[in-house]
């Protein structure tokens, strides 16, 4: 298995609205990318992180989420029908200073045209104390048989990233 950079983005001084990677070739077996991001929004966490795939906004996305919260506090819950997808939650604006939440997404056969694509998310935020957390795992489930050539990380309520949040996309090739 070979892991290849496709693109890598780090947002500068004065946020950005998304991240989006465009044109992503189909050269690969699978997709993986790799997020750490911090919202303006003002909560602990933002719970409105979403991606959208190819500028898709039809109710194609539907996902099962598994969280466990400070406390723990376990839930789960599935949603379809939506217009972008729910993969994980990041710290937002009264979180401590500086922590950022974490996500790792793969993607298997992104390219192929015969059927709906599907993806798994893990993700990890913490508000820098043992007692204020969220993790979990979000499975992806994209109602549409074209090749994946674009993603866009954004927030629900139109919310930016913040100076640092960052995302990376790698191309996995399996032979």
């Amino acid at each position: 298995m070979a892991v290849t950079l496709i693109a890598h983005t780090e947002v500068g001084s004065g946020g950005a609205a998304n991240i989006t990677f465009s044109s992503i070739p189909s050269t690969y077996d699978d997709l993986w990318l790799v997020f750490s991001g911090r919202w303006t929004t003002a909560s602990t966490f933002a719970t409105g992180t979403r991606l959208e795939i190819n500028g898709s906004t039809t109710a194609a996305y539907s996902h099962t989420l598994l969280r466990v919260t400070s406390g723990p506090t376990l839930s789960s819950s599935r949603q379809t029908s939506q217009t972008s997808w729910l993969p994980s939650s990041e710290p937002a604006a009264t979180a401590t200073a500086s922590t950022f939440g974490n996500m790792s997404l793969y993607i298997p056969n992104y390219k192929n045209t015969s059927y709906n694509k599907q993806g798994m998310a893990e993700f990890a935020a913490s508000n820098n104390s043992s007692t204020d957390f969220i993790m979990g795992m979000a499975a992806l489930l994209w109602s549409n048989t074209a090749a994946i050539s674009q993603l866009k990380i954004f927030e629900i309520s139109a919310n930016s990233l913040v100076q640092y949040s960052q995302a990376t996309l790698y191309g996995i090739t399996k032979a």
